[in-house]
């Protein structure tokens, strides 16, 4: 976390439609104490951090902390209000949030990773200033100490127990292999036959798999952000890659009205129950599956021990859009400290 000294004056929350409040200003919020927190709701660190976020408001704002989020989309299903909408409520968030669909508001503030937070004095001052993942305990710190800026001089409430092992002061993680994008911007497909951006393409399963790549097999189109499948009913999609890590999130859209099913095999076998992720599902003597409805970030996988997998997805029903994958990691026990 940065300590900034009393010169930065932070712009204006000039967005396109806010949620859960009529628009605040940073300018008519002087005398308190303001909280902004950049994130996405297709981002597994924003989802984790506001876990945090919603925490201190319901805990500071009668003690005159004012919290903002600024929801700074990746994708373009992030900019529909809806979803928004629905995204705020499965993550329980009451505080306002805006929706800075340009980017515009994140680019004059200088926020360059998600989730991104900082503080903004009772002067108008931004004081503080964090980026990334961690650092809760002296965040919270921050904001006591800001609060008691402004005359609050009573008992503050304990610090929040860390939420998460690895949000432990001075813990060391393995590292997980790095986000994978599916659309041909920034995607790292492996088959030979490379992107035909916009074209349904048949691809064939190449039955090896080098480390950050995905394969495909099966027809799938891709656009600028994703990949969808393009099979007819009855035709089967599959997508492979190799990762390290103890968990696996997706991004992934149905599609259109209803949902769509995948299927998981994680090294060659069905995903057993204790390594499912929250988002499988399993019937009586099935080997389990994923509902894609929404446009959201999917939980898959989430194994007891961190190591290296192969993951193969594979897709019934036309119409699924898959944006990315992202992986987790766990502590290296012999570096964990605990109080």
């Amino acid at each position: 976390m940065e300590l900034l000294d009393r010169q930065k004056r932070p712009p204006e929350l000039i967005g396109f439609h806010w949620l859960n409040s009529e628009p605040i200003s940073i300018r008519d919020s002087r005398g308190s104490i303001v909280l902004l927190e950049f994130w996405d709701f297709s981002n597994h660190r924003s989802i984790h951090g506001l876990r945090y976020v919603t925490e201190w408001h319901r805990r500071y704002r009668e003690y005159g902390l004012v919290t903002v989020g600024v929801h700074s989309p990746k994708y373009e299903f992030g900019r529909v209000v809806e979803n928004v909408e629905h995204a705020l409520k499965s993550l329980t968030i009451d505080f306002p949030v805006v929706l800075d669909n340009d980017g515009s508001m994140a680019h004059a503030y200088g926020v360059r990773e998600l989730p991104t937070r900082c503080l903004i004095d009772r002067d108008g001052f931004v004081r503080y200033w964090h980026s990334g993942e961690g650092g809760f305990e002296q965040f919270e710190r921050a904001v006591q100490a800001l609060l008691g800026e402004i005359g609050y001089h009573g008992v503050m409430p304990a610090f929040l127990e860390p939420l998460s092992e690895l949000d432990l002061d001075g813990t060391v993680s393995h590292r997980q292999s790095s986000e994978l994008e599916m659309g041909f911007l920034h995607g790292c497909l492996g088959n030979l036959d490379g992107y035909n951006p916009s074209s349904i393409v048949e691809y064939h399963n190449p039955g090896y798999y080098l480390t950050n790549r995905f394969y495909l097999d099966g027809k799938w189109i891709q656009e600028k952000e994703y990949v969808r499948f393009e099979g007819a009913e009855g035709e089967l999609g599959l997508l492979s890659f190799r990762y390290e890590g103890s968990g696996v999130n997706a991004v992934m859209h149905g599609g259109g009205a209803g949902s769509r099913r995948i299927r998981i095999h994680q090294d060659s076998e069905s995903i057993a129950r204790r390594s499912a992720g929250d988002d499988m599902t399993f019937g009586a003597g099935d080997d389990g599956q994923v509902l894609v409805g929404r446009p959201r970030l999917y939980e898959l996988v989430r194994n007891e021990e961190f190591g290296e997998h192969l993951l193969q997805i594979s897709v019934e029903s036309p119409g699924l859009e898959i944006y990315s994958f992202s992986f987790l990691t766990t502590l290296i026990p012999d570096f964990v400290q605990r109080n």
